[in-house]
């Protein structure tokens, strides 16, 4: 069962129980509130100190303009570098919330749940799924790639050589076979795993109206859902039932 992006837990009931556990967190802002969600560098990507100073000054800017405050949250991956330029361009006017390994409580969801804006990176399919999830506008930052590692480009010439559509003398497309079939069995056998396009993700949540890039103006407003969770468990529960009818 192909999903667009990962599914999470967030629903009404928990996003209302976090608010009441953080009752104070947004301490009378002014809208709107403008929730900048930071994750960090992956294999793929990178997110540099200059980075990270640039976007918080970009959403400073924006914040400034509509009358609104920004709260950044960092993530594991964010580092304290990252963290450090956050602060630098964002702070003392507005606010940024450093993820604390040892924070039992992290307000991360409570901050989803008071945001009149999401703004997130792009480079994690589980942030931009919650932040899609929820009805509100969303617009992403993609990150910077990393040059490609020798790896990285032998597994997507494989990728690729076990994609293609060879054709016969008859101008046909021929089934696999040789190198072609043998690169189809490294990705089946989970020796090589192809990489996740992740703007394809950014594209489709744009195209179906749940997000916007970053860079374009600020609008509050309620935007369509990525709902998946209910739909994966509505699909599960029609199987179940069917299960069910066969054996009773």
């Amino acid at each position: 069962m192909e999903t667009l992006a990962p599914l999470n837990e967030l629903t009404q009931e928990n996003l209302d129980e976090v608010s009441r556990r953080w009752p104070n967190l947004f301490d009378g802002a002014p809208h709107p509130r403008i929730v900048l969600v930071v994750g960090g560098s992956t294999a793929r990507f990178r997110l540099t100190p200059d980075f990270a100073r640039t976007i918080g000054n970009q959403v400073k800017d924006l914040a400034n303009t509509c009358g609104g405050k920004v709260f950044a949250v960092t993530s594991p991956r964010t580092g304290n570098n990252v963290s450090q330029a956050l602060k630098s361009a964002l702070m003392p006017e507005h606010h940024v919330h450093e993820w604390q390994p040892n924070q039992s409580d992290n307000p991360y969801v409570a901050y989803l749940a008071g945001a009149d804006v999401i703004i997130v990176t792009g480079e994690s399919e589980s942030m931009l799924a919650e932040a899609a999830s929820l009805g509100k506008p969303v617009y992403i930052i993609p990150l910077p790639e990393n040059p490609p590692t020798w790896k990285i480009r032998l597994s997507e010439a494989i990728v690729q050589r076990a994609r293609s559509r060879p054709l016969n003398k008859r101008g046909t497309v021929r089934p696999q076979q040789g190198v072609e079939r043998f690169c189809a069995r490294l990705i089946q056998s989970g020796l090589v795993q192809p990489r996740r396009d992740l703007s394809l993700l950014h594209d489709s949540l744009i195209n179906k109206g749940i997000a916007r890039p970053f860079g374009e103006p600020i609008e509050n407003g309620t935007r369509p859902q990525l709902r998946e969770t209910e739909r994966v468990a509505k699909k599960v529960k029609d199987i179940l039932g069917i299960f069910d009818h066969q054996h009773a």
